[in-house]
């Protein structure tokens, strides 16, 4: 079950990265959905992960926060752009 996770887990954060990229490039409303959904998952696996292995907690939130920063500010200027 854990590899599955840590699957899931990394193929949901690159994906996330990559639609977050693409928002930037071209937004939509339907885009910004399925960031968001991706960043959700990304964040439930990824603390799933912490809790079942002895990863140490302070890197995984320190690459949890770059991602989500990344992420967000994506999500923002897409909206930003769409509302303009």
């Amino acid at each position: 079950m854990l590899m599955i996770t840590l699957i899931l887990h990394i193929t949901t954060a690159l994906l996330s990265i990559l639609m977050a990229t693409l928002l930037v490039v071209k937004p939509s409303y339907k885009a910004i959905i399925a960031e968001k959904v991706l960043v959700v998952t990304t964040l439930i696996s990824g603390t799933y992960l912490v809790i079942s292995t002895s990863q140490g907690l302070v890197s995984a939130c320190l690459s949890g926060f770059i991602f989500l920063a990344i992420t967000l500010t994506s999500i923002r200027f897409a909206d930003i752009k769409l509302n303009s």
